[in-house]
């Protein structure tokens, strides 16, 4: 998701990506219909009403990765200084976001607040800009925070206040690399979350035979997750799950097997 023309022009370039729907936000995808980019406009409720869009057009799932690309001011850092952001603050309701890194930064992090118009006061550490915000609060709907994140290109700063629009694509570009290599990250951790969150092959023959409950269904997925986790290829529990009479002694015996096969694995 990006807010101007020029942070996409350098990405739709990279990517190899097509214009896919121009109204009511220009939408671009790659034929493998992998990666998707949206131009949302200046501001964070453009940004969340792009998030709504791209999510609807692209059938975004609960392990879809979202990223945020843009510039943003910083008083003191170099221009074209590319940062993830850690934190981001909504300057406007003073609700914070803490993006959580669990993949190797090529750059540093720092804090971003979202702004709800162009400044040039700059606070002392933080980057500000007008998305990330909005961003990052409709993103959440979607998907897990670890699949959500957001990249800053430093755009100005205290002696160079004014934002050139016209070298925002150059600007991009020096930061490519680093941002195909987050983007990749994301994707493959994207992957990997769509594997866990995929129904046992064994769920639907379970809720067939036995009545669950929401909540009960809820924990049977868990359960059966674990058990995939745990013994991979090995089933072994339809022959202990069929003396069960109710889905409760179900959920318990699964419960059972797994805690011990737990602690048989630690004390390998």
């Amino acid at each position: 998701v990006v807010a101007l023309p020029g942070e996409a022009q350098p990405i739709i370039e990279r990517f190899h990506l097509s214009l896919f729907k121009h109204s009511p936000f220009k939408t671009f995808r790659d034929a493998k219909k992998e990666r998707w980019l949206v131009i949302s406009g200046v501001g964070k409720d453009s940004s969340a009403q792009a998030c709504a869009h791209l999510a609807e057009v692209s059938l975004t799932n609960a392990s879809t990765a979202w990223l945020n690309v843009g510039v943003g001011g910083h008083k003191s850092l170099p221009i074209g200084t590319l940062l993830a952001a850690h934190k981001i603050t909504d300057d406007t309701s003073g609700r914070t976001w803490y993006p959580p890194m669990i993949f190797d930064l090529p750059c540093n992090s720092s804090e971003v607040r979202t702004l709800k118009s162009e400044s040039h006061n700059y606070p002392h550490d933080e980057i500000i800009e007008m998305e990330a915000a909005g961003f990052y609060e409709a993103a959440s709907h979607y998907t897990s925070h670890e699949l959500i994140h957001c990249l800053k290109v430093i755009s100005d700063n205290e002696i160079s206040p004014r934002l050139k629009y016209n070298a925002v694509p150059e600007l991009l570009s020096e930061c490519l690399d680093k941002i195909e290599n987050i983007s990749s990250q994301l994707m493959q951790l994207s992957r990997e979350q769509g594997q866990l969150k995929k129904p046992h092959p064994e769920m639907d023959s379970f809720l067939e035979k036995w009545d669950f409950t929401a909540t009960q269904t809820h924990q049977l997925r868990n359960l059966l997750q674990r058990w995939s986790a745990l013994k991979r290829h090995e089933n072994g529990f339809e022959t202990a799950v069929n003396s069960c009479h109710n889905s409760k002694e179900v959920l318990a015996l699964l419960s059972h097997r797994l805690d011990i096969s737990q602690v048989n694995a630690e004390t390998l």
